[in-house]
């Protein structure tokens, strides 16, 4: 994943990007949302934790294995490149429901894990335990079964 672009910052990036390796189709989706994020608003999204190289075990992660799962911090209401949860008042509940909007438009597959109970409730979300601090996006393999998605089960605040 680069480490900017139109629309998207990384955040707690390790060193050479070891922990933002991704398929091809996912940077690429995660690159083109940018551009169309970038159209609507001035604040970047922030991409965290992806997958290794090659894939494989990601402790803490029960997922990111495939390079097809992709942590997503929401937004603060002021605008900063820092992290927040859905307790914190800072939380921008509908910058990052748009955010959300714009993933499933842009694939109607995705899955968004994220504890906030209104975007849950407004079906744009599902819970996770440990999800308050950051999203979770699965883009289903093509011919995978969306359902077949192991829930996320990452306990950390790294996020």
């Amino acid at each position: 994943m680069p480490e900017s672009g139109p629309g998207f910052r990384t955040y707690n990036r390790e060193p050479g990007g070891t922990d933002q390796y991704g398929l091809e189709t996912t940077i690429d989706f995660f690159v083109e949302l940018g551009d169309a994020w970038e159209e609507r608003h001035e604040v970047p999204f922030q991409v965290g934790d992806i997958s290794r190289r090659g894939g494989g075990p990601f402790p803490p992660h029960a997922t990111h294995r495939n390079g097809n799962d992709v942590d997503l911090r929401p937004f603060r209401r002021d605008g900063e490149m820092a992290p927040t949860d859905i307790f914190d008042l800072a939380y921008d509940q509908d910058a990052t429901r748009e955010l959300v909007g714009l993933i499933k438009e842009q694939n109607p597959r995705a899955i968004v894990l994220f504890n906030d109970p209104q975007l849950i409730h407004e079906g744009l979300t599902r819970y996770s335990r440990g999800h308050y601090n950051h999203l979770h996006v699965h883009l289903p393999l093509e011919g995978s079964d969306p359902d077949e998605f192991l829930i996320c089960s990452c306990q950390h605040e790294r996020h």
